[in-house]
């Protein structure tokens, strides 16, 4: 497995957890933190992940190099 499928198996499993224990304690203000965190972290991997630098970019550097 590469680094981005073990942050997606870590992020599942994350998520498996803290959504048994939030269906547990059953409180209306579990469920809304719960999910505003869901968001906030999946969208935070999903920018790390797809942000790229000039440097990976190849189409940049050729463009520099023209």
């Amino acid at each position: 497995m590469d680094r981005t499928e073990q942050w997606t198996a870590a992020l599942a499993g994350c998520y498996l957890a803290t959504l048994g224990l939030v269906y547990v304690l059953d409180d209306p203000r579990a469920w809304l933190l719960w999910a505003v965190g869901m968001v906030v972290v999946s969208g935070a991997v999903l920018i790390a992940f797809n942000r790229t630098t000039p440097a990976e970019d190849g189409s940049a550097a050729d463009r520099e190099a023209e």
